[in-house]
């Protein structure tokens, strides 16, 4: 199957657009580090992703474990929170023409603590999963403004793009099973779903 996939890719790429330099253009370097401030957007989309993945992988579990709810509220609860991320993605351009992109993260960052909050705090279901849905509200816009800032801080699109790719948002799919995990078999678990 490898060795397939591998003939395919190759008789594929020839067939991709020929993005050589001109010869009077300096060739761009092979690797290269963002810039400072691709960096600090991708630490922010690296959270945000870290939480939003987290949590969804983990409300239903809170909410079984501490929270003492059934399997059925506990899916109802992931469900609630999967909602309102939906929802916040579909309405999150007209929350960013109304407050900007600056104050749209800063409120999705302020409304996903207080969730957060809530969760810790409580430990019932019907505040847990209200928690989990003011958190999924908060961060669900938070990543794809993330991705537009990168773009838009470089020279040309493809370079904030291509640093985003490099950036710490990106590689939080490699690190997030196991931190997310470890505190589950922590004595002090139903202090924190995360």
């Amino acid at each position: 199957m490898a060795a397939a996939l591998i003939a395919a890719g190759a008789v594929g790429s020839r067939a991709l657009l020929d993005d050589r330099p001109a010869p009077e253009e300096k060739p761009p370097p092979r690797f290269a580090l963002p810039p400072r401030a691709v960096l600090l957007i991708g630490l922010i989309g690296f959270f945000a992703t870290f939480a939003e993945r987290a949590s969804g992988q983990w409300a239903a579990i809170y909410l079984t474990n501490v929270a003492g709810a059934g399997a059925g509220v506990a899916a109802a609860g992931y469900t609630v929170f999967t909602a309102c991320m939906v929802a916040m993605r579909l309405g999150g351009d007209f929350v960013v023409r109304r407050l900007g992109p600056v104050a749209t993260v800063r409120a999705g960052a302020a409304a996903a603590v207080l969730g957060g909050v809530i969760v810790v705090a409580f430990r019932t279901p019907v505040p847990v999963i209200a928690g989990f849905a003011l958190f999924g509200a908060g961060i669900a816009v938070v990543v794809p403004l993330v991705f537009a800032a990168a773009g838009q801080i470089t020279r040309t699109p493809a370079e904030g793009w291509r640093g985003s790719r490099r950036s710490p948002g990106c590689r939080v799919s490699w690190l997030r099973p196991s931190p997310a995990g470890w505190p589950a078999r922590s004595p002090s678990r139903s202090r924190s779903p995360w």
